[in-house]
């Protein structure tokens, strides 16, 4: 027995694919799903700076207002204790700062997806998101 027939241990002709070529996956043609990403756009086609920048300007100023509403928020502590009023003027705002910060996250993302955006556009909504729920936890957890 030399290996190498129809009972070797390495196939008909002795290699380790028995003598069989590897199937290879075939090229497909790359088809971006419509609306899904940097690849939905043609190559070498950029997106309007118009559009770009009245985006840029709606981003900014959903970030101005939850961190409008996070600041209103630590700004409404009371100097003599907390009573109902106070948690309530504390806690609205953080509230409202998160949903929006959500809202101002998600667009932002999809601008981020689409590679109109960096990804450091992500860091002023998600700090909001993670500053206001612990406002609204601390504000909530006061007698």
């Amino acid at each position: 027995m030399d290996g190498g027939g129809e009972s070797g241990r390495d196939g008909p002709t002795g290699g380790p694919m028995g003598g069989r070529v590897p199937l290879e996956k075939p090229e497909r043609p790359e088809r971006p799903e419509e609306g899904h990403g940097p690849a939905a756009r043609p190559p070498g086609e950029r997106p309007d700076r118009v559009s770009v920048a009245v985006l840029v300007v709606l981003l900014v100023l959903g970030n101005a207002l939850t961190g409008g509403l996070l600041l209103r928020s630590f700004l409404a502590s009371p100097p003599d204790g907390w009573d109902q009023a106070s948690i309530t003027a504390a806690g609205v705002p953080a509230m409202w700062a998160h949903v929006l910060s959500w809202l101002t996250e998600w667009g932002t993302w999809q601008l981020v997806r689409a590679g109109w955006l960096r990804m450091w556009w992500m860091v002023p909504p998600v700090l909001v998101m993670a500053v206001s729920l612990v406002r609204m936890l601390y504000v909530t957890q006061q007698p």
